[in-house]
């Protein structure tokens, strides 16, 4: 076999496991992925073109602040772009309005459903809020009675609370726990 005949095979096996490799890359996980990053990067290229506008969000929220986000951006992108939704947030259907500028949004809280807890050793007032008959005056007592005494030993302890006597604490038992 010639010279010439070799590097026709060598260069024709070369071009057979290219286009094969080829092939399994594009019907891979990874290149799907590659492609719908490129198609997000497109459409985020034309949100980062627009006018910016800065709002303010508070409430059930992870991140709670002020952001600059593009004009026309939904409410449901300034909760991603603010870390997400607490436990506990209400879901709303009004996550798609478009946000305007200077304007606050607050998401607020949903009470505990049955078989929900709260731990009150750790919570903090927005999350004892969420327990059913507690306010906010209350959740800050408890807060306040937590960092004089220290943690709670018993969900009993509660009773101790101004307005928190056997009545209450018998609706909202179920819905405490102390541990770790």
């Amino acid at each position: 076999m010639s010279k010439l005949a070799r590097k026709r095979i060598v260069i024709s096996l070369i071009i057979f496991f290219f286009s094969v490799l080829v092939y399994s890359f594009r019907s891979s996980e990874i290149y799907k992925q590659i492609v719908r990053l490129n198609f997000l990067s497109k459409r985020y290229s034309y949100f980062s073109k627009r006018e910016k506008i800065k709002v303010r969000i508070t409430g059930m929220i992870k991140r709670p602040g002020t952001y600059i986000v593009s004009k026309g951006s939904r409410l449901s992108d300034l909760i991603v772009l603010a870390g997400g939704l607490r436990r506990f947030a209400y879901v709303s259907k009004y996550f798609k309005i478009i946000l305007k500028d200077s304007e606050e949004y607050y998401i607020p809280f949903r009470k505990l459903k049955r078989g929900e807890v709260v731990n009150i050793n750790k919570a903090d007032v927005l999350e004892l809020c969420t327990i059913p008959y507690i306010n906010k005056k209350r959740a800050e007592e408890i807060i306040a009675y937590r960092e004089k005494y220290g943690r709670f030993d018993e969900k009993e302890e509660i009773k101790e609370i101004d307005g928190i006597g056997d009545k209450r604490y018998e609706l909202i038992k179920n819905f405490l726990v102390i541990g770790d």
